[in-house]
């Protein structure tokens, strides 16, 4: 029998052209459905009506509504928190902290605000000679951190879909998005370089570094401005990218597409409601941590503590895990509003 000839497989198109295609075809979607345009001009009357996000005042009472729904699971996420980061990391600052302690205790000048001043800037010389030290413990707590981060958003995440889930799941479920939030948190990281850089230039200004005219004062103040100018802006809209990508199969830069589409003429209202987070945030930790340390500083004097005990580290890693808590529930919380504001 005659021998057939093989077909010969078809062959496969150019790598780099289909790319190029890809590209191409994004940038078209992207110019239909964006708001503003690269490098031109937005006539007002072509923008849509943006209705306004609620006050942060209103956002911080749903979150609170939210964390309330699910208290029994935060209460267990926050005692799992506190005890991995009091073992990763705690027990190293312990010791230190308190022979440096009752050696502040002993001077003169241990009493009134100033001591408390002055105890409070040795914890945090500890903590941070602490994490220079040991640098593998300090890696294993920030892995924590956004491992937790997440869990509060699945957590959060259920209570408003009005759906059962457990601690369990929290863990190990949310944990699938812990590698593309990394790889966005590398984004916002190089996304700080020049307002980095723009911080550098007016601290230099400032202290009289550059020796400079009152004209070149307002140039690089300018420059300056500028550039942190630019970080926040693009910053804003990554923040809001890592609530997106923890949900179920999304990918980081798809997260941060969808993020900057949600956050289109809205980036000044989100980093007024991020500020007001902030303030209150830090009330919450002064007037938590600055009693306990005032508490402390009164009733364990130098004959009274034993070295090698102190609960401030106990109050602080649970202050930190406060915070993972309320920011990221807080932040997710936003995220919805913004959602619901484009569906109307």
């Amino acid at each position: 029998m005659p021998k057939t000839k093989k077909e010969t497989p078809p062959l496969k198109k150019n790598i780099f052209k289909k790319a190029v295609h890809n590209v191409r075809v994004a940038h078209e979607r992207h110019q239909k459905t964006a708001i503003h345009r690269s490098f031109r001009l937005s006539r007002r009357s072509e923008l849509p009506k943006l209705e306004k996000l609620p006050s942060a005042i209103r956002l911080m009472k749903q979150t609170g509504m939210v964390l309330l729904g699910q208290r029994s699971i935060i209460i267990v996420l926050l005692v799992l928190y506190v005890i991995i980061a009091w073992a990763v990391n705690g027990m190293f600052a312990l010791t230190d902290f308190a022979e440096l302690k009752n050696a502040f205790l002993a001077g003169e000048d241990s009493q009134g605000f100033s001591g408390v001043v002055a105890l409070l800037d040795s914890f945090f010389t500890v903590q941070t000679d602490t994490a220079q030290q040991n640098q593998p413990a300090l890696i294993m707590l920030n892995l924590a951190s956004l491992l937790f981060w997440l869990a509060f958003i699945w957590v959060a995440r259920y209570e408003i879909a009005k759906k059962i889930t457990g601690v369990r799941e929290a863990l190990y479920t949310s944990g699938t998005a812990l590698v593309p939030f990394i790889l966005l948190l590398g984004v916002i990281f190089i996304q700080s370089f020049p307002g980095a850089y723009g911080f550098s230039i007016a601290g230099n200004v400032a202290t009289g570094k550059v020796f400079i005219g009152g004209f070149e004062v307002a140039m690089f103040s300018l420059l300056a401005f500028l550039l942190v100018t630019i970080s926040v802006y693009f910053i804003i809209g990554s923040i809001m990218a890592l609530q997106v990508v923890a949900l179920p199969g999304m990918y980081p830069w798809k997260a941060l597409r969808n993020a900057q589409k949600l956050v289109a003429g809205q980036r000044f209202s989100l980093l007024r409601k991020y500020l007001m987070a902030a303030v209150v945030m830090a009330a919450v930790w002064i007037a938590f941590f600055v009693p306990t340390l005032m508490l402390e500083n009164a009733v364990c004097g130098v004959e009274s503590c034993w070295v090698g005990i102190t609960i401030l580290p106990l109050v602080y890693y649970l202050l930190l895990g406060i915070f993972v808590m309320f920011a990221s529930t807080y932040l997710y919380i936003v995220y919805r509003a913004l959602l619901d504001l484009q569906k109307e």
